[in-house]
């Protein structure tokens, strides 16, 4: 999986390069993958953190960061929880 400043998520297969890809609506600034492997936490220049489905990479829910009114809100580092 990669994130990057063209607002897109990537999942890539090493047999068939990419395997999906989602647009987001600012730039994907990190991502982490659960241990279990059913969805990702994603973090986005404008300071929100998104959980999303691993295998659709469909956003299931959206929260805004502590300082997303700030004058740099963006999320630098995501992480989840080893027991998801």
């Amino acid at each position: 999986m990669t994130c990057g400043a063209d607002r897109r998520i990537r999942l890539w297969d090493p047999t068939k390069q990419l395997k999906a890809s989602e647009l987001f609506e600012f730039d994907v600034t990190a991502l982490d993958w659960s241990s279990d492997g059913t969805f990702l936490a994603v973090g986005d220049r404008k300071g929100n953190a998104k959980l999303v489905d691993a295998n659709t990479l469909q956003v299931l829910g959206t929260l805004a960061a502590f300082n997303a009114g700030g004058k740099q809100p963006w999320v630098e580092d995501i992480k989840i929880s080893p027991d998801c």
